[in-house]
């Protein structure tokens, strides 16, 4: 017996398939258990689902409707998430587009967080 990287021993057997297959398991989960891995898995397809969660999720259509009437908007339609338009401790952020009071087109996003108000941000 050797000791390999980890300090466990790595064991000769005489089939060579079992050798690789020892070598190949102590390598990528002698340092990480199954819980890890699995934990490790889910954060992966956490982020990997999260341009597509997102548009649904982090969105408050009816609450920035509101907000831009409130505020003298006219003709508002919300368009979806705003990816990049709001600040760090906003959580939701809906874009639109509507009709100034002014009376020019605008588009922009309205950024909310949990324990805050809501923001209008013009592009």
């Amino acid at each position: 017996m050797w000791p390999n990287f980890a300090g466990r021993p790595i064991r000769i057997y005489h089939a060579a398939s079992d050798t690789v297959v020892d070598l190949i398991e102590m390598w990528h989960f002698s340092s990480m258990g199954r819980r890890k891995l699995m934990q490790l898995g889910v954060g992966i397809a956490l982020l990997a689902a999260f341009p597509f969660v997102a548009p649904v999720a982090l969105t408050k259509p009816d609450r920035a409707t509101r907000t831009l009437l409130a505020q003298g908007y006219t003709d508002v339609r919300t368009t979806g998430y705003a990816y990049f338009d709001c600040g760090k401790g906003d959580l939701f952020a809906t874009a639109f587009e509507a009709t100034s009071p002014s009376g020019q087109r605008v588009e922009g996003a309205v950024c909310s967080g949990l324990l805050k108000g809501n923001t209008v941000r013009l592009d």
